[in-house]
């Protein structure tokens, strides 16, 4: 049968064949003559790691079975075996993946210096291992990771066995170094702040690492804005530690807080106004929002008008836009009077006692000087002080024609008075002095005289 077999078969076939009829023969025969059997079928000596095996040519090999090679093998190598059950590793990532056979790599019975391993540094592909190389590591020569007379798998991937020397954390934040490192290059950081309770946001994300992490500091790193800006702080602690409440992680000198998420928004002139102004040392505390509580040392008025500021002045400007409505009150104001300005005629900040009499604010112009009395309306309209109109003849018993018409008020007008002083109508009222007939001819003048010339007679009877 033997000899059928051989024939058939190729050099290595026969080879491995009369292994496995030497292994036959041994499990029969224990006996010096096996161990000369043995020696008389082994192909060559083993590697000096297996030496202590040689005689022993079942740990390696099953009569009759060379795929048990394969559990023999693993069964020694626990360490290759352990990363072929877990997927890990050359052995269990790849090789014993794709179905690879130990001997298709590891060829014994070469002598004791042979070396078994065989590796081609230069066409070993890192990508097969747990540790793919990747950018700066690609060109790390392997005996800078990997030990001499160490297996290759025991070279560590942890960042830590090769670069302890380069951790400026000095271990103070663990081991997970590839967290905010990669392998591009050792100084660059890539750490997401988002993953942690204080995100990084505006200002925050271009400042180092040290000016928060002082001393490489991590674990318990305060998260109020006053534990670093403490030193910035313009208000040296009289506003509180609430600085989010105004300031924003965009800009710490520029306030951000919005004032129109309260109940008092700022328009106008309250816009620049410095928050000390109206909220002193507590900027916290509630306050009022009626005008008074910042501007009764503005109040002209004394408090006579109340406290209802807004309803005649604006933020635009406390004395400059004032939009009363005067139609409300018992003066409305026409004509000239519409263009006037308050103090005009409320000089002291007193409305409520105004006198409405024209005189009381325009005895000063009166060209009259109290003659006609105090009822200048009578005459005057506020559309023009200078300007003024009364019909004589239809507003009293004198009308006023011929030379009369031409006369001013005062001519007959002389007498002062708080009422419109009233002379006689008869002539000799005016004329009395004008009188060549000494009252002769009584006082009815009109019979002889006519209102255009008073010295010429009309020549007729009456």
């Amino acid at each position: 049968m033997w000899g059928r077999e051989l024939r058939g078969a190729s050099r290595a076939t026969a080879l491995h064949l009369v292994v496995l009829a030497a292994v036959a023969i041994a499990s029969f025969v224990e006996s010096a003559e096996a161990q000369t059997a043995r020696s008389m079928v082994s192909p060559g000596p083993v590697i000096s790691g297996h030496a202590d095996v040689e005689a022993q040519c079942e740990k390696c090999h099953e009569a009759f079975d060379k795929n048990a090679q394969e559990s023999l093998c693993l069964s020694c190598h626990e360490d290759v075996a352990g990363d072929v059950k877990a997927s890990r590793g050359a052995h269990g990532r790849t090789f014993m993946r794709t179905q690879t056979a130990c001997r298709e790599c590891h060829t014994d019975h070469k002598g004791r210096e042979f070396d078994i391993v065989a590796l081609d540094p230069t066409v070993f592909r890192h990508e097969w291992t747990d540790y793919p190389l990747a950018r700066a590591h690609v060109a790390v020569p392997c005996s800078q990771c990997h030990a001499k007379d160490k297996p290759y798998r025991a070279a560590p991937s942890e960042c830590l066995a090769c670069h302890e020397a380069d951790d400026t954390h000095r271990g103070g934040l663990g081991k997970q170094c590839e967290q905010c490192h990669e392998a591009t290059a050792w100084t660059e950081e890539q750490f997401d702040h988002g993953t942690t309770d204080f995100p990084l946001r505006g200002a925050h994300r271009r400042t180092s690492c040290g000016n928060c992490h002082p001393s490489e500091r991590y674990a318990d790193t305060p998260t109020r804005c006053v534990d670093c800006h403490r030193v910035d702080d313009a208000h040296d602690g009289e506003r509180g530690e609430r600085c989010g409440d105004c300031h924003a992680e965009t800009e710490w000198k520029k306030p951000t807080f919005d004032h129109g998420t309260t109940d008092f928004p700022l328009k106008g002139l309250h816009v620049p106004v410095r928050c000390a102004d109206c909220h002193g040392k507590d900027i916290h505390a509630a306050l009022e929002s009626i005008c008074v509580s910042c501007h009764a040392q503005d109040d002209v008025h004394r408090g006579e008008q109340g406290e209802r500021c807004e309803t005649c002045h604006d933020e635009r400007g406390w004395a400059e836009n004032v939009r009363f409505d005067h139609d409300l009150a018992r003066f409305p104001l026409v004509g000239m009077h519409s263009v006037a300005a308050c103090e005009a005629c409320h000089q002291d900040g007193r409305y409520r006692e105004t006198p409405r009499e024209c005189i009381a604010c325009h005895r000063t112009g009166d060209a009259h000087e109290g003659r006609l009395g105090e009822r200048c309306v009578d005459c005057h309209s506020p559309e023009g002080w200078g300007r003024w109109e009364f019909d004589h003849g239809a507003r009293t018993r004198f009308a006023l024609d011929g030379a009369h018409a031409e006369l001013r008020c005062e001519s007959c007008h002389v007498r002062g008075g708080v009422d419109v002083p009233k002379p006689r109508v008869e002539c000799v009222g005016c004329h009395e002095q004008d009188d060549v007939h000494a009252g002769a001819f009584g006082i009815a003048c009109q019979r002889c005289h006519d209102t255009t010339d008073f010295a010429r007679a009309l020549g007729r009877a009456r």
